[in-house]
């Protein structure tokens, strides 16, 4: 299991796993925050991070609301 794979708990029966590691950029892909790009800080309650989406601000998300940003290279 990867440090990205880590089960962390347990919710309604269904196993909640860390989908993404501290310091990876991250893309909101669903909902009103839809669009907004940051990298994560720390993980928080079951399912949820914390993201610094522009310096002194950050936002408490679901994980399942985030997607990876693929870096560009070249």
């Amino acid at each position: 299991m990867s440090d990205s794979d880590t089960r962390i708990g347990d919710l309604d029966g269904d196993t909640v796993c860390l989908r993404f590691v501290k310091g990876q950029r991250v893309r909101v892909a669903t909902g009103s925050l839809r669009g907004l790009e940051g990298i994560v800080m720390e993980h928080r309650s079951v399912g949820r991070v914390l993201i610094k989406i522009r310096p002194g601000v950050c936002i408490e998300v679901g994980q399942m609301m985030l997607e990876p940003v693929k870096e560009k290279r070249g």
